[in-house]
């Protein structure tokens, strides 16, 4: 997942259309470590790893919003208890309902507001391979420092684009909010939605590492809480001086409990 990119253009959407969707300049993660990570496939024909997404419980997943602007899920799976995608051990369900927050405009180049559910068709079983994530408790800030960002996303963009076989980790640094938002609005404009604070930032400056595509709505994690779930950055991936924006998920917890009215799990 983590990434050395030579050419700056901003887009929303680490999702894209590969076989085996990881991030760049990480490393392999260890089957259990991320036990909450889930694999969204898209099915229609081929499989590939469309994003990623965490369990929130037995029966639903939390991911980015841009990951189902199309409003299809027919052909959506979900994988969990895996590195590997292709692990016999795993389990996987179809997806039957996805739920974009209103606020969402899947008509602009980068939306505020960039998160979904989706219910799966039956529950997952839990075990020690598959377990539901740990949330922020509501409207908490992340603390200063590093944080670990996960995917099957492209770990290469140049020459040509090279996917992991299995989940990928790295870690990065955290930058503080306003410092984050007033260089974006030098990069963009316009573009550049108005957050207040709903959104996480992360470095680092000197490129190299960082999600990319097909990372989009995997987890970022901080002292094993997710606090926020990829949503877009420089494109190619982890350009110097480029910065990663996720969806910070302590803004959203009264909208995912009002709409999956599931007892989540919380951190202490």
């Amino acid at each position: 997942m983590i990434f050395a990119v030579f050419s700056l253009f901003i887009i929303q959407a680490f999702a894209a259309p590969r076989h085996d969707l990881g991030i760049i300049g990480g490393e392999n993660a260890t089957l259990g470590e991320f036990p909450y990570i889930v694999a969204v496939e898209d099915c229609d024909g081929m499989c590939f790893v469309k994003c990623g997404g965490v369990l929130l419980t037995e029966s639903w997943i939390l991911t980015a919003g841009h990951c189902n602007k199309d409003e299809f899920f027919d052909d959506l799976q979900a994988h969990v208890g895996i590195t590997n995608v292709e692990d016999p051990n795993q389990q996987f369900r179809h997806i039957v309902k996805i739920i974009v927050h209103p606020k969402f405009d899947k008509n602009l180049k980068i939306s505020s507001h960039d998160i979904a559910v989706m219910k799966l068709k039956t529950p997952l079983i839990l075990n020690d391979r598959v377990k539901v994530a740990v949330l922020p408790k509501p409207n908490t800030n992340e603390s200063p420092g590093n944080a670990t960002v996960t995917g099957w996303g492209a770990i290469q963009v140049e020459p040509t684009k090279k996917y992991p076989d299995d989940l990928q980790k790295a870690v990065v640094p955290i930058v503080e909010y306003n410092d984050c938002m007033a260089k974006l609005k030098k990069e963009v404009g316009e573009d550049l939605p108005e957050y207040n604070n709903t959104a996480v930032c992360t470095g680092p400056y000197s490129g190299g590492i960082g999600p990319c595509y097909g990372d989009s709505g995997s987890p970022l994690v901080q002292n094993d809480v997710v606090i926020g779930l990829v949503s877009w950055g420089s494109k190619p991936c982890a350009f110097e001086g480029a910065l990663a924006v996720y969806t910070k998920v302590s803004s959203f917890i009264d909208w995912i409990q009002e709409n999956i009215d599931e007892q989540l799990s919380f951190e202490n």
